[in-house]
């Protein structure tokens, strides 16, 4: 039998962890994944610049509009991520 991952809708996911906030959930879904931005450059010309994924991706689920959290996931994400500025010191 497979086993269903523990996921938390977005909004209520603060109220069981109050560390976080929707909107910085949010903004962590938004950039899970590399975006191209045009930006403006130092010399007046404009820019294309790829933006990082942060690692999050595996941590958020979405369901029609609704954006989940994979609670488990999140936290190994977190765990990860500590793992690697801990390495590179």
């Amino acid at each position: 039998m497979t086993e269903h991952p523990n996921l938390l809708p977005l909004n209520e996911f603060p109220k069981k962890h109050e560390g976080f906030t929707a909107p910085g959930l949010r903004w962590l879904y938004w950039r899970s994944r590399s975006v191209t931005r045009t930006v403006q450059g130092g010399n007046g010309r404009r820019e294309v610049k790829e933006l990082p994924a942060n690692g999050f991706k595996t941590a958020f689920r979405r369901i029609g509009r609704r954006i989940f959290i994979d609670e488990d996931e999140f936290f190994a994400c977190i765990d990860r991520q500590n793992e690697r500025l801990t390495d590179a010191k």
